[in-house]
């Protein structure tokens, strides 16, 4: 068969990249094979807490991992299990991100936007496509707050010192008429959600990211226009 034939004769891959990467996780946690049960059992257990405790930034009080030295994830079998629960967590976010890239891409291409917004609006994006949905909402937030800060300090309305939250950012830029009846209800909005999501508990929160994003892409996407009709 000539290699024409073959690539023909193979219409698709033959597994996922999910699963090759699954599968090499298996192959590392066949290197505990070498172990006792009981050893194994501790060390996976033991790697599930460390990873735990990094990931929760918490320490309870019956925590004993508290006071653990760090020179104990040196040794090399407490780093391996410590090492094999963070690849789980990785692997079970990169899974989910082809399909969360497909939701994503039309917001990412819909809004034409300045270099500056496009950089904010992807960094938004990647938050997004790893899952981490509620920081995506936080950092769609914070963009709209420091961008609504820089239009009034530019129409000469506040100053670089003002520290006000974005509501009432919002509020002012409404009343000297800065933005236009859709930004001001996209950001609006935003900022409803961004209060609602910290009240609640950061979970089911993919649907408020990809709206989040939405929205700040039309308040970038209107001042990029007013920026280019400016003399």
């Amino acid at each position: 068969m000539t290699r024409m034939e073959s690539e023909k004769a193979h219409n698709s891959p033959e597994h996922e990249v999910g699963n090759h990467l699954y599968s090499g996780l298996d192959l590392a946690k066949m290197e505990l094979d070498c172990l006792s049960e009981e050893t194994r059992t501790a060390l996976i257990k033991f790697g599930e807490d460390i990873f735990s405790q990094r990931t929760n930034l918490t320490v309870v009080p019956d925590d004993s991992f508290a006071d653990l030295p760090q020179q104990i994830l040196e040794l090399p079998w407490f780093k391996f299990a410590v090492d094999i629960a963070f690849a789980e967590e990785v692997l079970g976010r990169a899974a989910q991100a082809l399909d969360r890239y497909i939701e994503l891409k039309p917001i990412l291409t819909r809004y034409k936007l300045t270099d500056l917004a496009a950089k904010c609006l992807q960094e938004a994006g990647r938050t997004f496509l790893f899952s981490f949905d509620a920081a995506c909402v936080a950092f769609c937030s914070a963009v709209l707050e420091q961008t609504l800060r820089d239009m009034l300090v530019d129409a000469d309305i506040i100053t670089m010192c003002n520290r006000d939250a974005a509501r009432k950012l919002l509020n002012r830029a409404t009343q000297k008429k800065l933005l236009p009846e859709a930004a001001r209800q996209a950001a609006s909005d935003l900022i409803d959600m961004r209060n609602e999501v910290i009240h609640r508990r950061f979970e089911a929160l993919k649907d408020e990211a990809l709206k989040a994003m939405d929205y700040l892409g039309v308040v970038l996407q209107e001042l990029g226009r007013q920026s280019t009709r400016q003399p």
